[in-house]
């Protein structure tokens, strides 16, 4: 059979294996296997030693199970309720203040846990009570919990960086710390998109709700170590102080040392957030193994060659080019996970963005942004569904996918604005 048919009926049989509810993990390793074997017969059975060695027994792989288990300390340590209460107070008198207050506060409670399902949880919980009671729109409302939760997806430190960066050998300390800027413009976005919103349509919330500085200033006293964390953390890395695994260490005994401070032994969860990151990471590791085996027989098949060769024969540029495979990962993003997406396409797609000279940085915070969008479109579009099922009966799906809008126009935006200025992407990693 040839090598491009091969590889054709490989991606058809491993789609048909996730949507027969095959762990995505097994069946890319399965695919990947089979094809191997196809091609160079019982051989193929040697990926199964070397991949495993090769590509997870790295001393900087560390760094991903380290920030999930920063995240798990950050979850516990009730920091949500502080953000949510500072941030109210601080953004109280501007029109809406409450709702921005609300997506500021659930984007950086998302980037230190690193799960938008436990941002969108925990803030339906917290935030969507006090924003029924100030008569905000309960659409409007849901929808910047669900969109905001997404933040978690980019804003450092992220996982699914990570994950990008170990599937395509690219530095992961770079990766963080591009991605810091284009997470400064997305919160901004959203915040503008609450306040656009309420001005066109101002019956959907209220107006100002004014705070003494003094108020403003004694609500931080909770909140002052995640910043800390977050700045010592990155700037460790800008600066070369640190490697990323040092910098997932720091972060996690220091979100642990919050914990411990605010809610005590008892309350900080310590061995079911060691229970709960194990369990994350190795499931993220097997994903990374069944994808390094698919990879592994796309390669030998030389598709992406292929298909760089007759991308590059269609006389269109590479920035256009790449405009049509953030499309596709837009379509994608609507029936896949982010997690399953990333492991089951850069396997495919990164070799041709290397061949079209695509900086893979910038790739990467793209792909991560466009992923974002995946969470909260439907047919899946997870983070709307988590909303609505701890809100229960006081929000409609329907509410809440119309209350999405305006954060997919600013997620759209911010898109259109790195694909404008790469430099807002890779200026800060220039000097590292």
């Amino acid at each position: 059979m040839d090598l491009t048919a091969l590889s054709v009926l490989g991606f058809a049989i491993m789609l048909v294996l996730i949507l027969s509810k095959v762990h995505i993990a097994f069946a890319l390793g399965a695919v990947g296997l089979a094809g191997l074997w196809y091609i160079i017969g019982p051989n193929a059975l040697a990926v199964l030693k070397t991949i495993p060695w090769a590509h997870t027994a790295k001393f900087e792989l560390a760094v991903l199970p380290l920030f999930i288990l920063m995240g798990m300390f950050i979850v516990s340590s009730g920091v949500a309720v502080q953000l949510f209460e500072a941030a109210s107070k601080w953004f109280g008198n501007i029109r809406g203040g409450l709702l921005i207050a609300t997506t500021v506060s659930v984007g950086l409670f998302g980037a230190c846990s690193g799960s938008s399902i436990a941002a969108a949880t925990t803030f339906t919980m917290l935030a969507l009570p006090r924003l029924l009671e100030h008569k905000y729109d309960p659409g409007l409302s849901g929808g910047a919990i669900a969109a905001s939760g997404t933040q978690a997806a980019l804003i450092p430190p992220s996982a699914l960086l990570v994950f990008y960066g170990i599937l395509t050998e690219l530095s992961i300390g770079k990766l963080l710390v591009a991605a810091v800027i284009p997470g400064i413009i997305s919160v901004l976005l959203y915040m503008a998109a609450v306040w656009a919103t309420l001005l066109i349509f101002p019956e959907k919330g209220p107006g100002r709700i004014a705070y003494t500085y003094r108020e403003k200033f004694m609500s931080m006293k909770g909140v002052w170590p995640i910043p800390v964390i977050f700045v010592v953390m990155i700037g460790g890395l800008f600066f070369g102080i640190f490697t990323p695994s040092e910098a997932g260490a720091i972060g996690a005994i220091s979100a642990l040392a919050v914990a411990l401070i605010t809610v005590g032994w008892r309350k900080s969860g310590f061995f079911s957030a060691l229970k709960e990151s194990a369990h994350a990471s190795a499931m993220i590791f097997i994903i990374l193994l069944g994808a390094f085996v698919f990879a592994k027989f796309i390669a030998v098949t030389k598709v992406p060659n292929n298909i760089a060769e007759f991308l590059a024969n269609l006389n269109a540029s590479a920035v256009m080019i790449l405009i049509v495979i953030l499309f596709i990962y837009l379509l994608l993003g609507c029936v896949l996970d982010a997690v399953g997406m990333i492991a089951l396409t850069v396997p495919v797609i990164y070799p041709i963005i290397e061949l079209l000279g695509i900086n893979g940085i910038w790739f990467g915070i793209l792909l991560v942004k466009v992923v974002e969008i995946g969470l909260i479109t439907p047919p899946i579009g997870i983070n709307v569904f988590v909303v609505k099922g701890v809100a229960g009966p006081h929000l409609e799906i329907g509410q809440l996918f119309k209350g999405i809008i305006p954060f997919l126009i600013a997620d759209v935006v911010t898109i259109v604005i790195l694909l404008a200025f790469p430099g807002l992407v890779l200026w800060l990693p220039s000097f590292m």
